[in-house]
């Protein structure tokens, strides 16, 4: 059933993207030949390789250098904007391929940032999908279920490159100053290391601003309960990824007017990291305590 479901919303993202992204149907099956073409013409087994390894180092290199286009620059004309904002959408088209969840959470805070609710949504729902349990994260113990997945064939005649972008899941890297960061978040932007979210939460957050910002109040309070559930499964690498799904968890709370609830979650989230160049909940208390005076 979950199969269908991830079958069908990939098929659906592909058909959204033909239209309203990347171009013509046209266009994305010619340019899918010339990839296969491509392909086809690597002979020896090392050559292959190199153009995997090649592919996962540029979209990580894309997911950093899109960060920082000044796409908000006022000094710049609508024609000029108009070309950075197809620049940096080109290049996070190509930050898809160093895991499976995190580049395409990446394309959709573009979206997010550029107001574009609508296409930030799909890829949202699509990554979603891509949230499940046999996914391996950072540092994390390999199940049984992993152990199973590398052993069938179909697998084991992938690189390790390839099975990175299928079942590995990387965390979304916002360096400090990022054009890509959601202006509800430019607090947690100015800690020392830059931010850091695991993609599980971070899409629900992400699926709340959009909804919130199209007024949709019912999706927003689901959101928040789907962001609460994923905290309750503890679905996390350490207590640093947790601390910080209570920060956004909090900001959600504080944006819809719950402020006793958001208060509650900024404390736990500090108490789980209480420094300050690692997580902004101490500073969004200090400031929540200063506005009651």
């Amino acid at each position: 059933m979950s199969d269908t479901v991830t079958t069908n919303t990939s098929k659906a993202l592909y058909r959204f993207l033909c239209k309203t992204i990347v171009g013509t149907k046209r266009h994305v099956n010619t340019m899918r030949l010339l990839h296969t073409i491509r392909d086809s013409v690597v002979v020896s087994c090392d050559e292959s390789s190199l153009k995997y390894v090649y592919t996962y180092n540029m979209s990580l290199w894309c997911a950093q250098y899109a960060q920082f286009f000044p796409l908000n620059s006022t000094r710049k004309s609508n024609k000029h904007q108009y070309k950075l904002y197809n620049s940096c959408l080109c290049i996070l088209l190509q930050n898809i391929y160093h895991d499976a969840v995190s580049g395409w959470l990446m394309l959709a805070s573009f979206f997010c940032k550029a107001k574009q609710y609508r296409k930030a949504l799909h890829i949202v729902m699509y990554s979603i999908t891509k949230c499940t349990p046999e996914k391996l994260c950072r540092f994390m113990d390999m199940s049984d279920i992993h152990h199973q997945l590398l052993k069938l064939k179909s697998f084991q005649k992938k690189s390790i490159v390839q099975l990175w972008k299928i079942i590995y899941v990387d965390v979304l890297h916002f360096q400090r100053t990022s054009a890509l960061i959601p202006d509800e978040l430019q607090m947690d932007e100015e800690l020392r290391y830059g931010s850091f979210y695991f993609p599980s939460y971070y899409a629900y957050f992400l699926k709340f601003l959009c909804h919130y910002h199209q007024n949709n109040t019912i999706q927003c309070h689901n959101c928040i309960k789907d962001l609460k559930s994923i905290i309750t499964a503890n679905y996390f690498i350490n207590d640093s990824d947790e601390a910080e799904a209570y920060n956004l968890l909090g900001i959600t709370l504080q944006m819809i007017g719950d402020i006793v609830s958001a208060r509650q979650a900024f404390m736990q989230s500090f108490e789980l990291c209480p420094v300050d160049r690692c997580n902004a909940a101490g500073k969004r208390l200090s400031l929540m305590n200063s506005n009651l005076l």
